[in-house]
């Protein structure tokens, strides 16, 4: 059987003497038997008030026992306690387990290293901690946690996930885009409008093979009119991908974002698609409809005559010039920032 902390596990126990515990969990925590099996072992933690407690690695037998396998500490110089009559607290798995059983303050920066003078010596419990933060070979200190086998397979995108999922949150996955005052962050690639690809591309924002997921997905999702593949898109992504091209990020520098699709009532935009200009001169056609008045003078005198009025005389004159025709300010009050894009 395997060695398992359950969580939310709480109750107490009556049961007196040395030997076999019962369990009765206490309302709103979970039942013993729906995380462990008959023959796992799992750490408790017993306490009587103020007087007595037992810590512990302990045997699971169902529904609700446990047994003594070893104990860690005790009010009882690490001899079992002969329990007498009364009600004992208990709490077992991850509410019981105590923080210096998996971080040896002894070992360089304060992760266990599971050796004969470490607090584990040779139990279950030591097996446990070094599968999750130790190599196998019980030398090599890992520096990360989940390093192990089992810190592995608990540490992975999808349990992480799933946990920030109950908390609210959410991991980012490729594509995602985030605004910054940081100009670079690991596993991320500035939207500067350069190009990725991989080592050989000669890409110029990142070229390196991390850029893969983020090439196949601008690739699939991005028409090549605004995220060009290098010498134009061949057969699929991965094709492109072995034969070293490089793919165009999203233009991004200097320019406002918008929602891709179709508005109510508004024109439908691409995915990725740029538009718009930095400053702007007014074409002839882009002048509202309007008339000039003209000063004119005749034998009575001087007049102001509109270029529109109608007479059996008329006379042709150019009014003067006015305006520079250079282009104006297009743009909005704008905070400039830096995009971020998942690899």
């Amino acid at each position: 059987m395997a060695f398992k902390l359950p969580h939310h596990v709480k109750g107490t126990s009556t049961t007196t003497g040395t030997g076999i515990k019962t369990i009765v969990v206490a309302a709103d925590f979970f039942a013993l038997s729906s995380q462990l099996s008959n023959g796992d072992t799992t750490w408790a933690s017993f306490r009587e008030g103020d007087n007595d407690f037992e810590d512990g690695i302990y045997e699971f037998t169902s529904p609700d026992k446990l047994t003594l396998v070893a104990v860690y500490r005790n009010t009882n110089g690490g001899t079992p306690i002969n329990w007498l009559a009364g009600t004992r607290d208990v709490v077992v798995g991850m509410m019981a387990l105590p923080l210096e059983t998996l971080f040896d303050p002894g070992a360089p920066n304060g992760l266990v290293k599971r050796t004969a003078a470490n607090v584990f010596g040779t139990s279950a419990l030591g097996a446990a901690a070094e599968a999750l933060l130790d190599d196998a070979s019980n030398t090599v200190q890992r520096a990360t946690l989940g390093s192990g086998a089992v810190g592995d397979a608990l540490f992975t995108s999808a349990t992480i996930a799933a946990a920030l999922a109950v908390l609210g949150g959410t991991l980012f996955t490729t594509g995602d885009a985030k605004l910054t005052l940081k100009t670079s962050e690991t596993g991320w690639v500035a939207a500067n409008d350069g190009t990725i690809g991989d080592a050989s591309s000669g890409a110029t924002t990142r070229a390196n093979a991390d850029c893969e997921a983020l090439f196949t997905l601008l690739w699939a999702n991005v028409s090549n009119t605004w995220a060009a593949v290098s010498s134009g898109r061949g057969a699929s992504a991965a094709a492109d991908w072995a034969a070293h091209k490089t793919i165009a990020l999203p233009k991004a520098l200097g320019r406002a974002l918008a929602a891709a699709g179709a508005g109510s009532g508004l024109t439908s935009r691409a995915l990725g698609e740029i538009l718009g200009e930095e400053t702007h001169a007014l074409t002839l056609a882009e002048n509202g409809p309007h008339t000039h008045d003209v000063s004119m003078r005749d034998g009575a005198g001087a007049g102001t005559v509109a270029a529109s009025s109608a007479g059996a005389a008329s006379q042709v004159t150019t009014t003067t010039s006015s305006g520079s025709g250079t282009p104006h300010q297009n743009m909005q009050p704008t905070s400039f920032w830096t995009v971020l894009v998942k690899l």
